[in-house]
C-alpha cells in the first residue's frame, strides 16, 4: 500500500486525516514488529 492509500484508510475509518511524515513514522515502527511477527510464524 502506498502512503496515500494508507493515510485514505485511516481516515475513512477513523476520521483521522495523517501527513505523508506521519505515515512514514508510523510504518517506521511498525514493519520491524512485523516482520519479527512474521519470524516467529515460520519457525
Amino acid at each position: 500500500m502506498s502512503q496515500r492509500d494508507i493515510s485514505y484508510h485511516i481516515e475513512e475509518i477513523y476520521g483521522l486525516p495523517l501527513s505523508a511524515q506521519s505515515i512514514s513514522r508510523l510504518t517506521d515502527k511498525i514493519i520491524p514488529m512485523v516482520e519479527q511477527w512474521q519470524n516467529r510464524m515460520r519457525k
